[in-house]
C-alpha cells in the first residue's frame, strides 16, 4: 500500500487549481490566474515542445509542459 500526503493551505483552491485543463494558450494562463496560480518566469519555447513554471496557490512550483507531438 502507498500513500501520497500534498500539504496545501487552502484545499478548494487546490481543488480548483488541478482540475484546470492545462493548455499552454493565453486563455489557459488566465484561467489558472483565476485559480490562484502564480508564474515564476515565461513561456519557454524548445525543440521538444514549450514551457512554463508556475506556482499553485500554496505556492508549490509546477511545470506545465506541452510537447510538439
Amino acid at each position: 500500500m502507498a500513500a501520497v500526503r500534498y500539504l496545501v493551505r487552502d484545499a478548494d483552491a487546490a481543488l480548483a487549481f488541478y482540475t484546470l485543463e492545462a493548455v499552454l494558450r493565453r486563455e489557459s494562463f488566465a484561467a489558472l490566474r483565476s485559480a490562484g496560480a502564480r508564474f515564476r518566469a515565461t513561456l519557454v519555447s524548445g525543440p521538444g515542445g514549450r514551457q512554463m513554471l508556475a506556482e499553485d496557490p500554496s505556492g508549490h512550483p509546477v511545470e506545465l509542459f506541452e510537447s510538439r507531438d
